[in-house]
């Protein structure tokens, strides 16, 4: 009986598409990839100018004593108006041994100022509350997890600059 049967007025045999036979045509292919793009272009834009860091305000190298250790350092720094934000990378200085960690100082002679606590030392970004022309010296310590005086670790590796 269905093979037989007429095609209603509203509905032809011919009219019926089956979804997967719907193509798109290459006009609006190419209409809808410019707005694709458009997007792509925008988000690579942001994600390079936010990634972007400028140089930094100052920088120095870090070695230790050469009897001691081969470790090297260059710690960069970036005033901001409340502190520096401090990058360290090291060479050659292995990550701290179990019950230790090490600590990175801002010293001067009236005082010390820890920027903070790691223990995987080849890289390492860090704030401190202070400026470096306050407080010039910079050193990495190895100390015993839960002391937190600057005499209480080893120094590991300082600036050669001051």
């Amino acid at each position: 009986a269905i093979v037989g049967a007429e095609p209603s007025a509203t509905k032809r045999a011919g009219d019926f598409q089956h979804p997967s036979d719907k193509r798109l045509s290459p006009r609006t292919v190419v209409a809808m990839l410019g707005p694709v793009a458009a997007v792509i272009i925008l988000v690579v834009s942001v994600v390079a100018l936010v990634s972007r860091t400028p140089a930094p305000d100052w920088q120095a190298t870090m070695a230790g004593d050469a009897g001691t250790t081969a470790a090297t350092g260059l710690v960069a720094g970036w005033n901001m108006g409340d502190g520096t934000r401090v990058v360290l990378e090291t060479a050659d200085l292995g990550p701290a041994p179990e019950g230790f960690v090490y600590q990175l100082w801002f010293s001067q002679p009236s005082g010390d100022v820890s920027a903070g606590t790691f223990t995987d030392p080849s890289y390492v970004e860090l704030s401190v509350g202070v400026s470096r022309k306050d407080v010039p010296a910079v050193w990495i310590a190895l100390q015993p997890i839960g002391t937190d005086g600057a005499s209480e670790g080893q120094a590991v590796l300082w600036t050669s600059d001051t």
